[in-house]
């Protein structure tokens, strides 16, 4: 389903809330699931606002809406936006009044004129796409020997073919991974949203397991 969403973090200081919209995608509970089974938390860039979503700050989840096409719900998140003046009411991360465009729009994607070679955003279900009139950007693209030499240096043709890592540099790369989140205990909350995030992946790896098995594949 295609929502608009309301986030309102549970604490008095402005701002506090983020209004946005989210293609494909189910809601568990408080949380807002993407196609991929993974929690989506909105696409602020908002310095303050990421911080406290990583930091599985406390929040409430409200759809405002739910619609059949991801175009409906751009359109009223941007009435929303409007009527609630979003970018200049303190109480909102928002910093802009929703636009709307192909480049947002899943239901779009970049494609090359076979013939001319130009370039344009068109729907994946334009005649002209289903016919291959239309293609992909990269497609007819001819690889030179040594653009494919890097792509397949795989095997005895990798430089590190061969060769370990020393404990030191196993070391340097854990602490590096690591860091971000070492010593920070999740909360109660983070962690019920990761065990429902992880409980839906899981059935949709089954659910395609059985499919394949149907399909004898």
């Amino acid at each position: 389903m295609h929502i608009v969403y309301l986030i309102k973090f549970n604490r008095l200081q402005l701002p506090n809330k983020y209004i946005g919209s989210k293609s494909n995608c189910s809601v568990i509970k408080n949380c807002i699931i993407d196609e991929h089974g993974k929690v989506y938390t909105g696409s602020s860039k908002d310095a303050e606002f990421k911080s406290l979503v990583n930091s599985a700050f406390e929040y409430e989840l409200q759809i405002l809406g739910n619609f059949e096409t991801y175009k409906d719900a751009l359109q009223a998140e941007r009435d929303i936006h409007i009527v609630l003046d979003v970018a200049a009411n303190p109480e909102y991360f928002n910093k802009a009044i929703a636009t709307i465009s192909t480049y947002t729009n899943p239901d779009y994607a970049t494609y090359k004129h076979s013939q001319t070679g130009k370039i344009a955003r068109l729907s994946r279900t334009h005649p002209k796409v289903l016919s291959k009139e239309w293609v992909g950007v990269t497609s007819g693209i001819v690889l030179t020997e040594e653009q494919r030499k890097k792509r397949g240096r795989t095997g005895k043709l990798n430089s590190f073919y061969g060769k370990k890592h020393t404990e030191k540099s196993k070391r340097k790369s854990g602490q590096k991974i690591g860091d971000a989140h070492r010593g920070k205990p999740k909360s109660a909350e983070h962690r019920r949203k990761m065990a429902e995030a992880a409980k839906l992946r899981w059935a949709k790896d089954r659910e395609r397991q059985t499919h394949r098995k149907e399909e004898g594949l």
